[in-house]
């Protein structure tokens, strides 16, 4: 995005760059960059006090434009609050369940508790209810595959989608319980859940695929690399 900037700003469009890797930043140096001190994937920080935090880091980049010529990068100072533990968080009890499908369900308690404190859902990617898209995705790359419900996504499409949508749904789970930090969001998701096994499972089963798009969506889209390392 960084590179993209430059050629945006030569055709006579401004823009501001959120980066996370300074020394991406320097390197490139964009017309306008705000350096962020977060984990990687979380450009905005935690989502914390009803987004207070993520509108806060946006209107400091959106400030940077002010700066009619570059390059500058500005450091944001503040620390992510959805980055600090917390210690009387209790992950979500997860029963003893034979398949994905079973999982989700036993937690659906959990998911509409959250609702009630987040008063909403990233979930919806996929278009599909949360059982059905488990049963896509616990059944994708087997004998016995689920049915694609529609031809406006290709299977493999749909299979991300449905990851996503899964994620979504346990990071939603875990916080019915308190306010988690995404490491330890991270190490409950991939380190006890049956949906963990089966987006390894994915990954490893199509690393080799002779589809080549297949093979890199699932080597790279599935599962952070920084939790690969721990497996």
């Amino acid at each position: 995005m960084s590179a993209l900037a430059v050629y945006l700003e030569r055709a006579g469009i401004s823009t501001v760059v959120i980066g996370l890797t300074r020394l991406h930043l320097e390197k490139i140096q964009p017309p306008r960059a705000l350096w962020v001190p977060f984990e990687l994937g979380r450009p905005l920080g935690g989502y914390v006090d009803g987004g207070a935090f993520q509108k806060k880091v946006l209107r400091s980049a959106l400030a940077l434009l002010d700066y009619k010529s570059g390059p500058v990068i500005v450091d944001f100072d503040v620390d992510d609050p959805g980055s600090q533990h917390d210690p009387h968080w209790v992950p979500p009890p997860l029963a003893t369940a034979a398949t994905l499908v079973e999982e989700v369900t036993a937690l659906k308690p959990d998911w509409y508790r959250a609702q009630k404190c987040l008063g909403r859902t990233l979930i919806g990617l996929s278009n599909m209810p949360i059982e059905q898209a488990a049963d896509f995705l616990q059944r994708f790359d087997t004998n016995n595959p689920a049915i694609n419900p529609a031809d406006d996504q290709s299977d493999l499409l749909r299979m991300r989608f449905c990851a996503d949508d899964i994620k979504t749904y346990y990071i939603e789970v875990a916080l019915s319980t308190g306010s988690p930090s995404s490491v330890q969001i991270g190490d409950w998701f991939w380190s006890g859940t049956t949906a963990a096994r089966e987006l390894l499972r994915i990954r490893e089963s199509n690393l080799e695929h002779e589809n080549k798009t297949r093979a890199t969506v699932c080597a790279r889209m599935l599962i952070p690399g920084a939790r690969l390392t721990q497996t």
